[in-house]
């Protein structure tokens, strides 16, 4: 069994490549499973793509079943309550320094390790992908399972923010850290968070890929969109799976089924999709929030790429 992890800031671009992904023969997407670990009401009710909520549909309830039958002395509910609690920003220290040593993140480890080993048995795949998307748990991770990758997925910062935006005019909101933001009117705050999230999350990414450079691979979106076949061979060849078909379906435009993603955003939950990728790049957004979000992250919108790039779809 593999795991690869993908790392990015939200909305960028990992429910795509995940459902892409997910149409490999050898690789299962499980989606957000760090939802697994929010209070009940969340979890419970998250949807899954197969268009079952999580708690009926049948696929994770086997996952549970296994997961209950092979632990020793951690138990479903208690496991978790543990990533509900390692995933919060307070542990990021322990998380970054701590390694194994602290009780908490020793059970974090064995019921992540033993979540992973249920979703490859039950699904009978090789490969598991985790859309976990957090810089610090993808790190530890990483020095603690032997066979584990980094797929680190970077999108223009002002697409990002025009797809926090037209979330939260929807009335979904935006969520910083298992805290929900429902702002009605005046949204430059938001705004603010957002985008010193993006350079935050980022830049520790960034970090974390020169501690371990042959174990992630960086990715910005808009490469994928530009070369979906010269980047899937790549991915390929990074987690040592054949890419042929899933490259042939967006190449023929055909419709691809989307399994069993945990928690993903609207497109998942659609069952199938067809890979368009001038969905989700070059949107713009107001003048203000450009100059909030170019204010905050100039130095890491030079570094990838993004500075000189001018957004030419009308806002909406």
């Amino acid at each position: 069994m593999k795991v690869l992890y993908l790392l990015g800031r939200a909305h960028c671009g990992s429910t795509v490549m995940a459902s892409v992904l997910d149409n490999v023969d050898t690789v299962f997407a499980a989606g957000e499973l760090y939802i697994l670990g929010f209070p009940d009401e969340k979890s419970k009710r998250s949807p899954c793509s197969c268009g079952e909520l999580k708690q009926d549909c049948s696929f994770w309830c086997a996952v549970q079943q296994r997961f209950e039958s092979k632990s020793l002395g951690l138990e479903w509910d208690a496991f978790r309550r543990i990533v509900y609690r390692c995933d919060k920003i307070s542990q990021i220290p322990r998380a970054a320094f701590n390694r194994k040593n602290s009780p908490l993140f020793q059970k974090y480890l064995q019921g992540k390790t033993l979540l992973y080993q249920c979703i490859a048995d039950e699904s009978g795949c090789e490969v598991i992908v985790d859309t976990g998307r957090n810089p610090v748990i993808a790190q530890f991770l990483m020095r603690n399972i032997q066979d584990f990758s980094i797929l680190y997925m970077i999108r223009n910062g002002e697409d990002y923010l025009y797809s926090k935006l037209r979330r939260i005019k929807m009335g979904n909101g935006m969520w910083f850290h298992q805290i929900q933001f429902k702002p009605q009117k005046f949204f430059a705050p938001f705004i603010f968070i957002a985008s010193c999230s993006w350079f935050y999350g980022n830049l520790l990414s960034d970090l974390i890929s020169l501690t371990h450079p042959k174990r992630m691979m960086r990715l910005r979106y808009e490469d994928f969109c530009a070369s979906p076949k010269l980047t899937l061979k790549k991915l390929g060849r990074f987690i040592d799976v054949d890419t042929e078909s899933v490259i042939h379906k967006i190449e023929t435009q055909t419709p691809m089924p989307i399994k069993h993603i945990y928690n993903g955003n609207m497109m998942s939950r659609a069952g199938t999709f067809i890979f368009n990728p001038s969905i989700g790049v070059n949107m713009s957004i107001s003048l203000l929030y450009r100059v909030i979000f170019r204010l905050i992250n100039w130095p890491l919108m030079i570094a990838y790429g993004y500075w000189g790039q001018r957004n030419t779809n009308s806002d909406s």
